[in-house]
């Protein structure tokens, strides 16, 4: 069976040098790629040797369609980069992942061989044609290089053609694709006035093949030079446990929340905070904690380290959050607390949770893995009238330390009793100990305590994500708003979305495939796979999995909103290192997988 051939759009103006696009356009349907044509205006050109360039409307038109590659001929790129009414147009063609070539007109065949090299893309610049403002203007358009040493002088992220070099290119690569003879070079030869021999040092091309884009991850995190920095200066400062710049995270993560009287306590993972504030709070054998069933684990195993018993109950299928009635439902004279979890990244119905607290006198933990920052009913989680909020900074996160997490609360004596149980049970730390001026050697184990400490090597990853909190979670706004317009139309549920005026942390996309939908999530999955697109689960509900379902003699009936979503949920990508071209590449995976291609 052979290949789709590659869709190829060749943009053309007035006075393009039609003879050798005519070469190039013979060159290029030999080997199974076809090219269309478009204009600004859209008017009509005929090559002078009848070439197969099928009028193909203006811009606008182009940028609604899928295209492998755009190629503009002209001596300049940016004089049809550059013009208004082909920006958008061309920006937009860019985001969906078509590779941009910029050429000289008898380069027409290079960047081909660009293209077919899997390359992002090319440009031939001649500077003699181009203004300043036309080099700025074009230049983010361009993500790489291809050129013959030969024939070329670079210049910073440009390539300077040499007077002709480019009838040398069409030649050469004409020759190495057995299409070059006496016939194309006479031909040559007499339109440019000039001899053509192919340079010799131009590389060899490849069997011609679909371009092959990086497989893109489910998740990256984003570190700058800024973090690396303070890791560095903290390695070099002698002190790279729980220190200074861990008490600078635990400030500044208070100061960012802008609670007043909030206490932070960083941890080495959200499972140890959450741990932590149930442990401080008094959780303990005979007592039954509610969370939801659609939730990792570390949620409710904290709980059974305490020897208290889950009871995990169904979620609100509009939201993926706990639903408060079913809250309501399971609390019982065992009931010592619930530990509400904000899905995704969108703030659980914590009003009515927290009334649900108050009415029958219960402790309020919420696990807020998900939610930096969110906001409920317009104030930041972790600031809110629970007794304590743990969020995570795993390396997926809005925020990463690589593992980390922080507990927040404004109980002071749950913070104190925090602080001491995080590391050993001792009554002082080892920063005041080895610290001191004077001699300070002396403490006292006051409780069985844990390892939970945070480094100084990770706060100081934490100083900075920390200060770009909000401009990660407007950019994770931003592709699910992608997202929700380029899934319009398709037999899916896009992701629960914020209320008005609420903001969305979008730690998770979830969407769900609607019933109608022609393939099942796992197949889904596999072909988004297949296009190299990474994503995942979240999550295969407790109620599954061996442990909580033996234990607690669970089955999916019991959690049917839950178990509908699982069934159908699939997690795509949403995180800041992601540009508009990548999401562009997952909805045009997630549509074609839908379509059945």
């Amino acid at each position: 069976m052979s290949a789709a051939p590659l869709r190829v759009a060749v943009l053309l103006y007035p006075g393009a040098v039609f003879f050798e696009i005519a070469l190039a356009t013979d060159t290029l349907a030999a080997h199974g790629v076809q090219l269309w044509w478009a204009t600004p205006d859209g008017s009509a050109h005929a090559a002078s040797n009848g070439a197969r360039l099928a009028a193909d409307g203006g811009y606008a038109e182009m940028a609604t369609q899928h295209w492998d590659a755009v190629l503009i001929p002209g001596g300049d790129p940016g004089s049809i980069v550059v013009p208004g009414s082909s920006n958008a147009a061309l920006r937009a063609v860019h985001a969906q992942g078509a590779v941009m070539a910029g050429i000289c007109a008898g380069a027409l065949v290079l960047a081909a061989a660009g293209l077919l090299r899997g390359r992002r893309a090319t440009h031939t610049y001649t500077p003699r044609y181009a203004s300043p403002e036309a080099v700025a203007t074009t230049a983010p358009y361009w993500d790489g290089l291809l050129y013959d040493e030969s024939d070329v002088v670079v210049d910073g992220p440009f390539v300077t053609a040499k007077p002709w070099a480019t009838v040398g290119w069409t030649g050469a690569l004409m020759q190495q694709l057995g299409l070059w003879d006496e016939a194309a070079a006479t031909q040559l030869a007499a339109y440019h006035a000039r001899p053509c021999a192919p340079p010799a040092r131009l590389a060899p091309v490849v069997v011609m093949s679909a371009p092959t884009l990086p497989f893109l991850p489910y998740a990256l995190p984003e570190i700058g030079e800024e973090e690396i920095a303070e890791v560095v200066d903290t390695l070099r400062s002698g002190w790279i446990t729980t220190g200074p710049k861990t008490q600078r995270f635990e400030r500044d993560f208070s100061a960012y929340l802008g609670g007043e009287g909030l206490h932070a306590i960083a941890v080495n993972s959200a499972t140890a905070g959450l741990h932590l504030a149930l442990e401080a709070l008094g959780v303990g054998p005979g007592d039954e904690v509610i969370t939801t069933t659609h939730t990792f684990t570390a949620t409710a195993e904290v709980v059974r380290y305490l020897g208290a018993d889950v009871k995990l109950v169904d979620i609100d299928p509009a939201t993926l959050n706990i639903d408060p009635q079913a809250v309501a439902a399971a609390i019982g004279p065992r009931t010592k607390a619930i530990v509400p979890v904000h899905y995704a990244g969108l703030a659980a119905d914590m009003p009515a949770l927290l009334d649900l607290a108050r009415q029958h006198g219960l402790k309020v933990v919420e696990d807020a893995a998900h939610a930096l920052p969110s906001t409920s009913r317009g104030a930041l989680v972790g600031t809110l009238a629970s007794d304590a909020t743990v969020f995570s900074f795993y390396a997926n996160k809005t925020i990463t330390t690589g593992e980390g997490g922080m507990l927040v609360t404004r109980d002071t004596a749950l913070a104190a009793r925090a602080k001491v149980m995080r590391l050993h049970g001792m009554s002082r730390d080892a920063f005041d100990r080895f610290t001191a001026q004077v001699p300070s050697w002396y403490y006292e184990i006051v409780a069985p305590g844990f390892k939970y400490n945070l480094t100084d090597i990770a706060a100081a990853l934490g100083l900075h994500q920390l200060r770009r909190a909000d401009d990660f979670q407007r950019r994770r706004a931003r592709i699910a708003a992608l997202y929700d317009e380029g899934f319009a139309g398709l037999p899916v549920i896009t992701a629960p979305a914020a209320p008005a005026g609420e903001k969305h942390a979008w730690h998770i996309y979830a969407l769900r495939l609607a019933p109608e939908a022609a393939v099942d999530r796992n197949t889904f999955i596999e072909r988004l796979y297949a296009r190299g697109i990474g994503c995942s689960v979240h999550y295969i509900p407790l109620h599954l999995h061996p442990y909580w379902r033996d234990r607690y003699g669970l089955v999916p009936a019991m959690y049917p909103h839950s178990q509908a979503a699982y069934e159908r949920l699939v997690s795509l990508p949403i995180y800041t290192r992601m540009s508009d071209g990548d999401a562009a590449r997952v909805i045009e995976a997630v549509r074609a997988v839908l379509a059945g291609a």
